[in-house]
């Protein structure tokens, strides 16, 4: 397929490029405020689950240091991998990010900020819209 080329399944678009696929929710689950946080959570948090990045929301993936990460291999890990190299964790934290991102109507106005981390950002939403 090619770059940014899209399909639209449901709920849900699937927008693919070189590194994989970045989810676009449907407009009616996307993050536009109170009304919206909950199938917005519950959306998002199924998307990035089934691709087992869950522990990039909650931090339980650690962002590896060159210091700590031991090259044991030179093939990629699987992207559920628990222990990702360093490049593989910014990619898939980059990938997460970028779902919670795009599927915000209008992120700045919710006052997320686009650098940062995911962790923060899902902190923040989840602070933020808890009722």
């Amino acid at each position: 397929m090619a770059i940014a080329e899209g399909l639209f399944w449901g709920c849900f678009e699937v927008v693919f490029n070189q590194q994989g696929c970045l989810i676009e929710l449907s407009e009616a689950s996307q993050l536009l405020g109170q009304d919206t946080w909950w199938a917005f959570k519950d959306r998002l948090e199924l998307n990035v689950q089934v691709r087992g990045w869950n522990g990039y929301l909650d931090r339980s993936i650690p962002k590896p240091t060159s210091a700590t990460y031991i090259y044991t291999a030179q093939t990629a890990s699987p992207v559920n991998s628990l222990s990702p190299s360093p490049g593989e964790w910014n990619q898939r934290e980059s990938m997460v990010a970028s779902i919670i991102y795009l599927n915000c109507t209008d992120p700045i106005s919710i006052g997320i900020e686009r650098g940062d981390t995911t962790h923060k950002t899902w902190q923040y939403l989840t602070k933020k819209y808890k009722s």
